[in-house]
């Protein structure tokens, strides 16, 4: 009996927890149009970009006003929010047919954008990453990507 009751009470607390509804209390449009939104754990930013991925824009809800971070050509791929107030990106750059990737970050206490790393992509399986400070390379690492099928 003990049992039962139990897991009856399991039961309609899991049931509880998974016919949560979500209800949209307001929409609104966002001009330039944006693609690919993230939005920050406060809920009070919006990082989005353009349809290929070109650029990065940032919404802020208090006041309904759009800045631009980057127009640079995929800093809008996968932007993240940190938990300490900064957003991180990237921009691809293509020198002598190879295929850069620079991480950035923007503090958006501060409003500086600081250049943390480049990404060389060697190949499909291959990525040297520099990490550098102050202009100069503090480390350099080789990932090599491996696929076991």
């Amino acid at each position: 009996m003990k049992k039962l009751l139990i897991s009856t009470l399991l039961l309609f607390s899991v049931l509880s927890i998974s016919s949560q509804t979500i209800k949209i209390g307001k929409t609104f449009r966002i001009e330039p149009e944006g693609f690919y939104p993230v939005l920050n754990a406060e809920g009070n930013l919006l990082a989005f970009s353009a349809k290929n991925y070109e650029g990065l824009d940032l919404y802020l809800f208090s006041d309904k006003s759009v800045q631009k971070i980057s127009d640079e050509e995929g800093a809008g791929f996968q932007p993240r929010f940190s938990e300490d107030g900064k957003l991180f990106y990237r921009n691809t750059i293509y020198i002598s047919k190879l295929r850069y990737e620079r991480l950035k970050c923007l503090d958006l206490r501060t409003a500086t954008i600081k250049a943390l790393a480049i990404l060389l992509i060697l190949d499909n399986f291959k990525v040297l990453m520099l990490v550098w400070s102050r202009r100069k390379i503090l480390n350099s690492i080789l990932i090599i990507f491996t696929c076991d099928v």
